[in-house]
């Protein structure tokens, strides 16, 4: 009877043993896996903050479309991580004496600044990758609601309201999606709650002038 105990007391600590070694070896296997995506990921963003340093250091910036071209230093930016993936992206005015002019979007992808998108006014939906694009002509409200993620920007949807009933000459209001296909407005509602739940937008005023303290400071 003691023989037999004694195997199993032994064979209990065999097995101890063994999954002590099993679950040190997965904690490996799980690091070897987590810290490369980890260092990736910061090297990304440590690329892309180096990319727009760059382009704010540069003696002149164009606007998008060639619209313009102002030397840098008349620049203000605010960088905003619109869709919470650790790589920010970077909202500018030309005219830091007026900032809630013009406001124009940089986001980085592929390795590279792309300066494409420029409105009156700019918001954005935290954590949620919706950019809301919108400018006022003539009585009418025309907005843009745009999806960011990973550097990539996508149309969704687009509406023009008229505010100013003296300048509405018979137009009625218009909703469309990312296809110009007409929407209801409850049909317009539905979808952007699809992509914005409850989430309140925020306007983006570009508001740090483009000096080498501020881009030391947010692009290091």
């Amino acid at each position: 009877m003691k023989k037999t105990m004694k195997k199993l007391l032994v064979l209990l600590l065999a097995l101890n043993v063994l999954a002590g070694m099993s679950g040190s070896a997965l904690a490996q296997s799980s690091g070897a896996q987590l810290a490369p995506m980890a260092a990736e990921e910061g090297s990304k963003r440590s690329d892309a903050l180096a990319a727009y340093k760059k382009v704010f250091e540069q003696s002149r910036i164009i606007w998008p479309n060639e619209v313009f071209e102002k030397p840098a230093e008349n620049y203000c930016f605010c960088p905003v991580d619109v869709d919470a993936d650790k790589i920010t992206e970077v909202f500018v005015t030309a005219n830091c004496n007026h900032k809630e002019g013009y406001v124009g979007m940089m986001v980085y992808r592929k390795g590279k600044v792309d300066f494409s998108y420029a409105d009156d006014a700019m918001f954005y939906y935290p954590k949620k990758g919706i950019v809301l694009m919108a400018y006022a002509q003539q009585g009418w409200e025309i907005d843009d609601y745009f999806q960011v993620k990973g550097g990539k920007v996508k149309h969704l949807l687009h509406t023009e309201r008229c505010y100013m009933e003296s300048e509405r000459r018979g137009k009625k209001d218009r909703y469309t999606d990312a296809k110009n296909k007409k929407l209801s407005k409850s049909k317009f509602k539905k979808k952007l709650k699809g992509y914005v739940g409850k989430t309140k937008k925020k306007r983006i005023v570009p508001e740090y002038e483009n000096t080498k303290a501020n881009r030391e400071k947010y692009f290091g």
